[in-house]
């Protein structure tokens, strides 16, 4: 049985007042029927409303005031939070659960952080190859702790990941499986086997999984 969402009914977020419990979306986000002071109706989720995101209907100045709806930061952004806040995420358990936390209280600090150096890594590496990373595995999501990466270096910096010495030098296994060829997880697979680093980096791959 899922994690029974926490009671928004009457409420107060800004100018909304929810008013009804709506059935999840397809994201398995809980949907909220809300009173906005203007007299109009939205629906939005849970975590907008206690992030501060969804504060009215849309009327007067809106909810993207920062004019950044459309922007990749702003998707970007929004996925942290639900790493960090939503238990209906499919990724909280890596995230939100560890107690992993997202510092920024809003997208317009965010892009006051991060703005700057995110255009200059799209301009080197392009936006497909830059994606948000966060130093240190265990800390949260705040400038101290978050830059923008490449797809190797993301692959580079997992909690998961594992280093090798081969030759007096000292690699991740993604690393490894670069310099000499190796597909995807081929090393890893061959560790996880008990060869010991030589045998699993010299001998030659014999199928398709890379395993003997």
């Amino acid at each position: 049985m899922g994690k029974r969402a926490i009671n928004q009914l009457g409420k107060r977020y800004g100018k909304l007042k929810v008013i009804k419990e709506l059935k999840k979306n397809k994201y398995r986000c809980m949907m909220w029927l809300c009173k906005c002071d203007c007299g109009k109706e939205t629906i939005t989720t849970t975590s907008h409303l206690r992030s501060g995101d969804t504060k009215s209907c849309g009327c007067g100045k809106g909810n993207y005031k920062h004019g950044l709806r459309k922007h990749r930061l702003y998707i970007i952004y929004n996925l942290i939070k639900q790493r960090c806040n939503n238990s209906n995420s499919t990724e909280y358990k890596n995230y939100g659960s560890r107690g992993i936390k997202n510092e920024w209280n809003n997208i317009e600090d965010f892009v006051r952080d991060m703005k700057t150096e995110y255009d200059k890594h799209v301009k080197k590496h392009g936006k497909k190859n830059t994606s948000i990373d966060r130093i240190n595995n265990d800390g949260n999501y705040c400038k101290d702790n978050c830059k923008w990466a490449t797809k190797e270096e993301q692959a580079n910096n997992t909690r998961r990941n594992k280093f090798l010495t081969y030759k007096g030098i000292t690699k991740t296994i993604a690393q490894w499986e670069k310099i000499y060829n190796f597909k995807q997880d081929v090393l890893r697979r061959r560790i996880m086997r008990g060869w010991n680093v030589k045998r699993a980096i010299e001998e030659p791959i014999h199928n398709n999984a890379g395993i003997k």
